[in-house]
């Protein structure tokens, strides 16, 4: 489906009513694949969700996926902070800080995030580790 909108022309920095983009989409998605592809086509990465201010990376950390960390890990944002100030690498060291909490809190929202392997990978891919 993203193929066959990217072909199509889609305007890929549309936001809907919280600021997210359709590459927030890809990532929350969890699909590498489509985070990729996307990308090809120079999405404005400065586009954050208006809640939180969360850049894409950000919303990659939040999730724990490592693969998605890898491809957005860029100069530009990994020095992005969100409206609470903080870097995606700040956000990281703070849900490693207790990483049992934040998944349970995920959970609770019904959100999907990756495993405590995941979480470490992406710290190593800020370069945390």
């Amino acid at each position: 489906m993203v193929r066959i909108l990217l072909e199509a022309g889609v305007d890929l920095n549309l936001q809907d009513y919280l600021g997210r983009t359709a590459l927030h989409s890809a990532v929350t998605g969890a699909s590498p694949d489509c985070v990729s592809a996307i990308l090809a086509r120079g999405p404005d990465l400065t586009r954050v969700s208006t809640a939180e201010g969360n850049s894409t990376l950000h919303t990659a950390v939040r999730m724990g996926y490592p693969a998605i960390v890898r491809l957005l890990t860029t100069p530009e944002l990994v020095k992005w902070t969100n409206h609470a100030d903080l870097t995606p690498g700040q956000m990281m060291v703070d849900i490693l800080g207790d990483l049992p909490g934040w998944q349970a809190v995920m959970q609770r929202e019904r959100r999907k995030t990756g495993t405590d392997a995941d979480y470490r990978e992406c710290a190593a891919e800020l370069g945390l580790t």
